[in-house]
C-alpha cells in the first residue's frame, strides 16, 4: 500500500495585507482614471495644481545635462529633480504624462499605509473609513496627478509615522532604522520637515519604555532614528558646503557678505521668511520686497538687498512681528484661513459637491468657491481627535505632532492650501474614528473584527466610487482659467492667481 502523500497548506495571506493591497487598488484606479481623463493630461502643468513643477522639471533637465541649478546654490530641495530625472534618462518617460503616471503610482501607496497607521492605533473599521475618504478625496488626487513633491512626500511621511509605531511595539532596531530613512528622504523633498524629525526623536524617547531617564534603552531608538536620517541627508549637505565655497570663489569681490557654507538641506528658508512676514503681505505667496509691491523677478545674489534677504531674512521677518504685533497676528490669522482651503475640498475628479468653480493662488492649489465642507471636514476631524486621544495616546501624540509641525509652517512661512491638504489624510482617519464610534457594535464584533455586512458595505462603497470615476471619465471637463497674463503675451500668467470655471459642453 502506497504511503499517503502529506498535504501541503497554502499559507494565509493576513487579512490586513489583502485589505491594504485593495485599499492601493482602489486609489491607484481613481487617480489613474482620474488622469486619463485631464485634457491637459500630457503637459507639464495641472490646471488644478501648478505649485513649482516648471522649476522642478528645469532642474531634472540641468541634472540630465550635467549643469548646475539655482546657480549650484541650495534653493530647492532636491529629490523630485533626481526623481524626474532618473524617468528622462533610465526609463525613458520624457514625456510629461508618463512622469505623472509613475509618481501617481507612489502617492497611491499613502492610502495603505494610512490604514496600517490607523488599524494599529484605532481598528479595523476606523482604517478603512479613513483610507477611503482619501483615496476618494479630489486634493489628494490632484496632488497624484500633478508634478509636485507631495506626490512622493506624503508616502514618505506616512511610511516614517508607520515604522515609528511599529517600532514603539517591537523595540526593533530596523523599524527606527526605516523610519529615520523614510525621514530623512522627506527632508530631501521638503526641508521644513526637519524640524519635525527632531519632534519625531522626541517623541519615541518620551514613548520608549525604562526606568531612568538617559538609560541605554531609552536613548537608542531615538539615536537609530536621527543617525538613519542623517545617513541620508548628509551627503547632500556635504556637497552644499562645498556647493557654496565654489559659488564665492567663482565670484569674487560681487557679494556684499560672504554666505554661510553650511545647509544641511536648503538655503531658502530665511529668503521665503522675510517675503511671507511684511506689511505688504497678504497670506499668500508673493514675492515683493517687504513692504513695497516691488516684485522680485529672480534672485540674484549680486544684489544687496536680494543677499540680505537670503542671509538675514529671519531677522527682517521677526523684526515685522515685533515692529507691529497686531499686523502681524491678523497676517497669521489670513495665513490660517487660506490654509484651511485644504479643507474645502471634496470627492472624485469632480470635486462633489465643491465643484470646480473656485481660485488657485500662486504656487498653489486650486481651493473652490463653495468653502462649505470646511466646517464638516474640521468638525469630525477634531470629534475623531478627541476620541482618538483617548483611545490611544501615545500614538495619537505623534499624529497631533504632524499637525502642530503643518501648523507652525503656515504661521512662520505663506498661507498654502495645499498645506492644509497635507493634514487631510490625518483628519480623515480621525474622521472615520468618529464614524466608527458612531456606528458602534453594529458594524464590528466583540474583538473589533469587521462583521460581514460591513464588509459588504464597505466594499460596495469602493466599487460606487470606482464605477463613478469611470462615468466621469466619459465626460471629461474643459476649463476656462482667467487672471493676469504674461507681459508681452495674452496668454495667462501660472504664477499668478488663477479664476476657474468649468466651460459650458457644447
Amino acid at each position: 500500500m502506497p504511503p499517503k502523500s502529506k498535504s501541503k497548506t497554502k499559507p494565509k495571506i493576513d487579512s490586513s495585507v489583502r485589505i491594504a493591497v485593495g485599499l492601493f487598488l482602489v486609489a491607484w484606479v481613481l487617480r489613474w482614471l482620474a488622469l486619463s481623463a485631464d485634457p491637459y493630461g500630457k503637459f507639464f502643468f495641472n490646471v488644478f495644481y501648478h505649485g513649482d513643477t516648471e522649476r522642478y522639471l528645469s532642474y531634472a533637465e540641468a541634472i540630465t545635462k550635467g549643469e548646475n541649478y539655482d546657480q549650484g546654490l541650495p534653493f530647492h530641495p532636491p529629490l523630485l529633480g533626481w526623481v524626474i530625472s532618473f524617468l528622462y534618462d533610465k526609463v525613458e518617460a520624457r514625456d510629461f504624462l508618463g512622469v505623472k503616471r509613475v509618481l501617481l503610482f507612489f502617492e497611491a501607496l499613502s492610502i495603505p499605509l494610512l490604514y496600517l497607521i490607523g488599524r494599529r492605533l484605532y481598528g479595523e473599521l476606523a482604517a478603512v473609513v479613513g483610507a477611503l475618504f482619501v483615496a476618494a478625496s479630489f486634493s489628494q488626487i490632484i496632488f497624484a496627478t500633478s508634478i509636485n513633491v507631495e506626490s512622493l512626500y506624503v508616502p514618505l511621511l506616512l511610511a516614517s509615522i508607520l515604522f515609528s509605531l511599529r517600532g514603539a511595539g517591537d523595540r526593533k532596531a530596523s523599524s527606527w532604522i526605516l523610519a529615520g530613512m523614510a525621514g530623512g528622504l522627506a527632508s530631501l523633498l521638503r526641508a521644513e520637515h526637519v524640524p519635525f524629525l527632531g519632534l519625531q526623536a522626541i517623541w519615541i524617547f518620551v514613548s520608549s519604555p525604562g526606568e531612568r531617564a538617559l538609560s541605554r534603552e531609552r536613548l537608542r531608538p531615538p539615536a537609530l532614528l536621527a543617525a538613519a536620517a542623517m545617513a541620508v541627508i548628509l551627503p547632500w549637505s556635504v556637497r552644499n558646503f562645498f556647493a557654496i565655497r565654489n559659488y564665492q570663489a567663482a565670484h569674487p569681490g560681487e557679494l556684499a557678505e560672504s554666505i554661510p557654507p553650511f545647509a544641511l538641506v536648503t538655503q531658502y528658508g530665511p529668503f521665503n521668511f522675510a517675503l511671507a512676514n511684511h506689511s505688504s503681505s497678504d497670506g499668500s505667496f508673493d514675492p515683493v520686497f517687504p513692504g513695497s509691491r516691488e516684485p522680485i523677478e529672480k534672485i540674484d545674489l549680486a544684489n544687496p538687498r536680494h543677499l540680505d534677504l537670503y542671509i538675514h531674512g529671519y531677522s527682517r521677518g521677526l523684526d515685522y512681528w515685533i515692529r507691529e504685533p497686531f499686523g502681524a497676528a491678523r497676517l497669521i490669522g489670513r495665513k490660517l484661513r487660506l490654509a484651511a482651503g485644504g479643507f474645502s475640498h471634496g470627492l472624485l475628479s469632480r470635486d462633489w459637491p465643491a465643484g470646480l468653480v473656485g481660485v488657485r493662488r500662486p504656487v498653489d492649489a486650486f481651493v473652490p468657491k463653495r468653502s462649505l465642507l470646511i466646517p464638516f471636514w474640521l468638525t469630525l476631524g477634531v470629534a475623531g481627535a478627541w476620541l482618538a486621544w483617548r483611545r490611544n495616546r501615545t500614538g495619537t501624540g505623534l499624529l497631533l505632532m504632524v499637525v502642530n509641525h503643518r501648523i507652525v509652517v503656515t504661521i512662520a512661512f505663506f498661507g498654502y492650501a495645499r498645506g492644509g491638504a497635507l493634514l487631510f489624510p490625518i483628519a480623515a482617519l480621525w474622521g472615520g474614528l468618529a464614524i466608527a464610534a458612531l456606528l458602534g457594535p453594529r458594524a464590528v464584533d466583540e474583538e473589533g473584527a469587521l462583521r460581514p455586512a460591513t464588509k459588504r458595505s464597505l466594499i460596495a462603497a469602493a466599487a460606487l466610487l470606482v464605477v463613478c470615476q469611470a462615468v466621469l471619465t466619459q465626460f471629461p471637463v474643459r476649463l476656462e482659467a482667467t487672471g493676469s497674463s504674461i507681459p508681452g503675451s495674452t496668454v495667462v500668467n501660472p504664477d499668478g492667481a488663477i479664476l476657474l470655471r468649468p466651460l459650458p459642453r457644447n
